[in-house]
């Protein structure tokens, strides 16, 4: 007499029998189960947690235009890594577009952790001047950094779109 295999996993071998079957309510059983299944284990993750904009750094290039650098950071509250594939992210000050970022490498956030990335842009020099001239009468400048980040969490790939406002003030910046 031959013995049938046990199965530690039971609900599974029950479902692969009936599949097997293909027999009417069980096959239709069988089926809407498997499908519960996969849907269910498939979360998508929680978006990235802005948490500011530091170390604000301005370096002159030309007549023309100088170079803005500052660092975001962020935090994944989900439990695994997020692998960060693109950014693309504008930078309002003052409600003028003070330049666009494109980040196309790729990289990783660990789970529940904080992360600080480098972004810079170009930045015209009339928009650093009439900046600059409110911040010398000790104002603080409005800035929103507005933009989408694709990543993907365990298997699913995800475009989020995020808007953050902040300011900053002349103490902010490594001049």
């Amino acid at each position: 007499m031959k013995r049938k295999p046990i199965h530690l996993c039971i609900p599974f071998a029950y479902i692969r029998n009936i599949m097997k079957n293909r027999s009417g309510k069980s096959f239709f059983l069988g089926t809407c189960i498997t499908i519960i299944i996969f849907l269910s284990s498939c979360r998508a993750f929680k978006p990235i947690e802005y948490q500011g904009l530091s170390d604000w750094d301005i370096q002159t290039q030309s007549l023309l235009q100088s170079k803005l650098s500052a660092k975001v950071t962020v935090f994944n509250p989900n439990s695994g890594a997020i692998k960060v594939k693109r950014i693309e992210a504008a930078i309002i000050v003052n409600e003028k577009n003070w330049g666009n970022y494109t980040l196309d490498s790729s990289f990783i956030i660990a789970g529940n952790s904080s992360f600080s990335m480098p972004i810079s842009v170009k930045v015209n020099n009339i928009n650093l001047v009439s900046g600059g001239i409110s911040l010398s009468s000790g104002k603080e400048l409005p800035y929103q950094l507005k933009g989408s980040l694709k990543g993907s969490y365990r298997g699913i790939t995800a475009t989020i779109p995020f808007d953050q406002k902040g300011s900053f003030s002349q103490k902010d910046l490594k001049l």
